[in-house]
């Protein structure tokens, strides 16, 4: 035991020598060290936390803030399962039952349509429309459907991420926000992140619990000057062309199937989901018609702002379904919806401006002024020209009623309710002025 202690003794003095006395010069106790750690890894921490919180809204775009605890959690998942050595069976995108679909955005599908089986089957198309001002882009994207192909997309992300060496988790900054608000059909909610490598910008948007990717895209090299280069000013949101909300419009119907998870995203306050259930009730897909229910949930979305919720509440009052009919309730959803640039709002606003049974409701000049608006986002929609002419006929500006609706009867001459108004018309204006 002596000579073991002599060689211990020896070895902690050559120690010293080597290190030149410096343990003397500068102690530091294990606490020290502890310290030193714990301080490292609360500012880390605070670094990654504050990187999670977007550092600008833009005006206009409605963001939904959630728990710091829930997105913190959320970003640290998506960091591990798409570590690039990850093994494990937990999964960042939505495939709990089949019928769930991750939708990619036109600009990651520009790449991922030509990566093996994307797209080939259980797979819808996605049109994105973007209005930079004086033009519309049109641009497609995919709604991916089935395990197979959503795992296949987790695997393809990870790929490019770890070839890329690496990537960060954060918020969207003013300018990537300004961007996905354009192309989408929902209110921005957290957890939403951008996935930042050297190559590659891909926004990812989760909903649920615990939180799951539905929809992503890749923004890299996609900036505000450059969409707004196609057009006359920074992209934004267009109103829908076939009665979804946004300017995302999905090419499929509402399917019976997919009833529970629009029932489950409507009671978690979904207004996307309060507005799809309302469709389906209005409907009968996969439930029985219910023009009360659809109601009650289309109210729902509505007062959360979502604008085709604004509008099918002003036609439910409009037309009497589900809700007394009422011109007046009408032209204040329908305001509302018109306000968010909602074009079949302005239209219906500008007809009942135009022709309220009661006179009181009736403003000939902002039925011109809305109508206007609609046929300038569609020019080639004859039922647009015709609300027109009657928004013309109200304000007595007879030449322009005669020639707006012969344009409308030239677009749609099967349509006899345009030629009846085009008579009528024609004979007002041929009447002598008294």
């Amino acid at each position: 035991m002596k000579h073991i202690s002599l060689l211990a003794a020896l070895l902690l003095s050559l120690l010293l020598v080597l290190s030149g006395g410096a343990a003397q010069d500068n102690p530091q106790s294990l606490a020290d060290i502890a310290r030193q750690e714990r301080a490292r890894k609360e500012k880390e921490a605070a670094a990654n936390s504050a990187a999670l919180s977007p550092p600008t809204i833009p005006p206009g775009i409605r963001y939904k803030f959630a728990d710091r605890a829930i997105v913190e959690a959320a970003a640290i998942r998506v960091r591990k399962v798409l570590a690039p050595d990850y093994a494990g069976d937990q999964h960042i995108f939505v495939r709990e039952k089949s019928g769930d679909r991750i939708f990619c955005g036109p600009f990651l599908w520009r790449s991922l349509s030509t990566e093996g089986e994307f797209g080939k089957k259980n797979s819808v198309p996605a049109t994105f429309t973007f209005n930079t001002g004086g033009k519309q882009m049109k641009l497609t994207g995919q709604g991916l459907e089935g395990e197979e192909q959503i795992d296949a997309l987790e695997a393809y992300l990870r790929k490019v991420l770890k070839d890329d060496g690496g990537f960060t988790v954060r918020a969207l900054n003013a300018e990537e926000l300004s961007v996905y608000w354009a192309e989408i059909a929902w209110d921005i909610e957290e957890p939403v992140f951008t996935l930042q490598s050297k190559s590659h910008l891909f926004v990812i948007q989760m909903a649920g619990v615990p939180p799951r990717v539905f929809f992503l895209d890749d923004l890299y090299g996609i900036h505000l000057n450059k969409l707004a280069s196609e057009g006359a000013g920074e992209p934004r949101r267009v109103p829908p062309v076939s009665g979804n909300p946004g300017s995302m419009t999905i090419n499929y119907s509402l399917r019976a199937e997919d009833l529970n998870w629009w029932r489950s995203a409507a009671d978690r306050g979904e207004p996307l989901g309060q507005y799809n259930l309302a469709l389906m009730y209005a409907q009968g897909v996969g439930v029985m018609k219910d023009e009360a229910e659809a109601a009650k949930w289309m109210r729902k979305a509505a007062d959360q702002g979502l604008p085709a919720a604004e509008f099918g509440l002003g036609a439910m009052y409009q037309e009497g379904h589900g809700v007394p009919r009422s011109e007046a309730e009408s032209i204040k959803w329908y305001r509302k919806a018109t306000a968010q640039g909602e074009v079949r709002a302005m239209n219906n606003l500008a007809f009942l401006l135009a022709t309220a049974t009661d006179p009181k409701l009736r403003n000939a000049a902002e039925a011109v002024s809305f109508a206007k608006k609609a046929v300038e986002a569609e020019p080639e929609n004859a039922n647009s020209l015709d609300t027109l002419a009657a928004a013309y006929f109200a304000a007595g500006q007879l030449g322009q009623a005669v020639e707006t609706e012969q344009r409308a009867v030239t677009l749609e001459p099967n349509d006899p309710s345009y030629k009846t108004a085009l008579g009528k018309f024609q004979a007002a204006a041929a009447r002598p002025v008294k």
